[in-house]
């Protein structure tokens, strides 16, 4: 990567980290599912920047910016999990996006199988990190997987809305960083 491009990855992770950043710190709901948890739009914008740009950099955007949000808001324990679960998150979408983009089949609707998995990815994620390394009960987790799967969901829906202005401003003017 030469350095015109490589100054380009680097704006783009920092634009695109904090725009999750706000999406997930101050645009949040509390989860009526489970006690002190709470929703946000963050990965609607992980999806858009999947979408927009390669998988290393929808990875380190997605792991950077959330993993900040939740050292900032107190919740630091999950941090190491965050950074791998919406890292992949944005690596997964972004590598089928871009297989999907390549291959000529960018129907609109064929984006939603690499955003379930994303979020499938999220919900086994800290489901295991809640099991395994905070050590609590497994039965105790599980309305933390419905709370993320309706989170994920959300994103998915964000992701539609933005998805025809995105398309608009994207063609031609952003270049795919792989």
């Amino acid at each position: 990567m030469n350095k015109s491009k490589m100054s380009y990855a680097v704006v783009c992770i920092g634009v695109f980290a904090a725009l999750i950043f706000v999406m997930t710190m101050f645009v949040k709901i509390p989860s009526p599912i489970t006690p002190g948890a709470y929703y946000h739009l963050g990965d609607g914008v992980i999806f858009v920047v999947a979408y927009l740009f390669g998988p290393v950099v929808s990875a380190l955007t997605a792991a950077i910016s959330s993993t900040l949000a939740d050292v900032l808001l107190g919740v630091a324990i999950y941090a190491p999990a965050t950074f791998i679960i919406k890292g992949c998150m944005g690596l997964v979408c972004s590598a089928w996006f871009s297989y999907l983009l390549n291959k000529g089949n960018a129907h609109p609707l064929r984006y939603v199988f690499p955003m379930i998995c994303s979020v499938i990815i999220m919900c086994v994620g800290y489901y295991l990190w809640e099991v395994l390394v905070m050590s609590v009960d497994y039965l105790a987790c599980l309305p933390g997987v419905l709370a993320n799967a309706v989170q994920g969901t959300a994103g998915i829906i964000l992701f539609y809305i933005l998805y025809v202005p995105v398309r608009r401003i994207a063609k031609g003017n952003i270049e795919r960083i792989k």
